[in-house]
């Protein structure tokens, strides 16, 4: 039973490691594009100008 939970451990340890290590391609946002609040759910629209 111990081992049977050692390498499910294990398994697991390296399945997650190999997600961890991909990178995230960085995403241009351009005016128009739509982007969908984590928090409710609900689309949104980009505006054409970005901070200040």
């Amino acid at each position: 039973m111990t081992r049977w939970f050692v390498a499910l451990f294990l398994a697991a340890a390296l399945l997650a490691g190999g997600c961890a290590s991909t990178k995230k391609q960085e995403r241009s946002w351009q005016a128009g594009d739509t982007v969908i609040c984590p928090h409710c759910g609900r689309s949104f629209p980009v505006p054409e100008k970005l901070g200040p």
